[in-house]
């Protein structure tokens, strides 16, 4: 019976050892891999913070960064475009599956309106090669935060550990996955009584022999290029995710250039620091060694007098700079908002009337940048200018709240002892706080000025 019970308390220990370690796992390491990445105006980088929660990329704030060597798979195929090709790739939710179906498109639908019903058989063959690369992650062991940042966490009575996450972020991209890519779509005519098929075999022995030195005899890279001639052989190159300095040698014109291109652009791929990024591994600067060590040991109680483990006192650290994120964030959208109020109001005080008199704008109607056929959207200029008044003065109202909260806030929590003693929703000026982040104010009267102001010719001044 001992034994029985024993072992069933083994049991029960080995599984909560599991699920601490599950949870370990999940609450340290985060991947994104979705839309989040499609933008191609940020930058993500091995080191650089990162917000979560914001969605907003932060300083670099190391100084050194050693790096992991990356692994790579390689793919390359082709495939003839047809009814099937479509379906397949219409229903397809892959990213890289709908950039190659843009691609194609249009030049396909392109070639299909200039040709209407011309007789001829057409052929249309896609060449793709994918190079992914991973596995390429910042070496903590040889990364080191830069001295300014470290600044922000050693010095004494100076210590501004709010400052740090403002800048960095409360997380840090400890890896990044990337894709280069590159597509050729080739297209053949046939008349009727010649086989297609029998050319698209001598043109796919061609494209796999990338790497090969010309064929001689009856299917020469001469004789094949008079034969791709006659059948109006046309090449179509698009790569994504490629080297910028090694992009020479790209285009291609016949099959001898098509394959110097794909060599070339195999050289393009390569470098690991080279492509679109489709995944990216956060860490929490918390679990950082340097941060720690920068920090210092965090020895802590709560208000009740309790002490702090170590390891709850890091948790409560990830809470709060997250927070200090969202709250920079909200700060930065109202300030930003504000300017182009006020850019949109100068503009119609300068540019659409001459005399100061704001009762000119009655008279002229502008209209919503974002539906510019409704006529029911368009707005006179004198409530245009009212409108965007009242704005700027709700933004600036909610702007210095926030400034206000966060002094009342942040003086409480910004100790390294107060810190990590405690998350800041326990504390009631930081839960203000972070219900003033979520108090929308409406910039609708923003959609008539995307900077630009826009007149409606529905309705002209007297």
């Amino acid at each position: 019976m001992q034994t029985r019970m024993w072992k069933v308390l083994t049991l029960l220990l080995l599984l909560l050892l599991l699920t601490v370690l599950s949870f370990n796992v999940l609450a340290g390491i985060m991947t994104i891999s979705d839309s989040r990445l499609d933008d191609l105006t940020i930058t993500p980088n091995i080191g650089r913070g990162y917000s979560p929660s914001t969605n907003t990329f932060q300083s670099q704030c190391f100084s050194n960064i050693a790096t992991t060597k990356s692994s790579a798979d390689f793919e390359y195929q082709y495939e003839e475009i047809n009814d099937s090709w479509f379906i397949k790739y219409n229903f397809s939710i892959n990213r890289e599956d709908q950039v190659v179906k843009q691609f194609v498109e249009s030049k396909y639908q392109t070639y299909q309106k200039l040709e209407g019903r011309n007789s001829k058989s057409k052929t249309w063959i896609l060449a793709k090669i994918q190079l992914k690369k991973y596995y390429s992650a910042i070496n903590e062991q040889g990364s080191g935060l830069s001295p300014a940042a470290k600044e922000l966490l050693t010095a004494g009575s100076k210590q501004d550990v709010i400052g740090f996450f403002a800048a960095c972020g409360p997380y840090y991209v400890r890896s990044l996955t990337r894709v280069s890519s590159f597509y050729a779509l080739l297209r053949f005519e046939t008349t009727e009584g010649q086989d297609a098929s029998e050319f698209r075999l001598r043109l796919e022995r061609k494209m796999h022999g990338f790497q090969g030195s010309e064929t001689v005899g009856e299917d020469s890279d001469g004789t094949f290029n008079r034969d791709a001639s006659s059948k109006y052989l046309r090449v179509f190159i698009s790569g994504i995710g490629l080297n910028p300095e090694l992009l020479n040698g790209l285009l291609a014109v016949d099959i001898q250039t098509f394959r110097a291109s794909i060599n070339n652009a195999l050289k393009a791929m390569q470098a690991s620091d080279v492509g679109r990024v489709i995944s990216m591994e956060l860490a929490p600067w918390t679990e950082e060694i340097d941060f720690q060590n920068s920090l210092g040991a965090v020895v802590t109680s709560n208000r009740y007098g309790d002490i702090v483990e170590p390891w709850l006192a890091k948790v409560y650290q990830e809470q709060n700079a997250d927070f200090i994120a969202q709250v920079m964030r909200v700060r930065r959208y109202y300030l930003a908002n504000i300017y182009t109020s006020k850019s949109c109001r100068s503009e119609l005080l300068y540019n659409w009337i001459t005399d100061g008199d704001l009762n000119k704008l009655e008279k002229i109607y502008f209209i919503k940048l974002n539906d510019k056929e409704s006529v029911e959207a368009q707005r006179n200029g004198l409530f245009f200018y009212k409108e965007l008044d009242r704005t700027i003065t709700l933004l600036q109202g909610a702007h210095d709240k926030i400034i206000e909260l966060s002094i009342r806030c942040f003086s409480v929590i910004q100790k390294n002892e107060k810190f990590s003693a405690f998350p800041y929703y326990q504390d009631e000026n930081c839960q203000e706080l972070d219900r003033k982040l979520y108090s929308p104010i409406n910039l609708n009267i923003l959609n008539y000025c995307m900077p630009q102001i826009a007149k409606s010719n529905e309705v002209q001044p007297k």
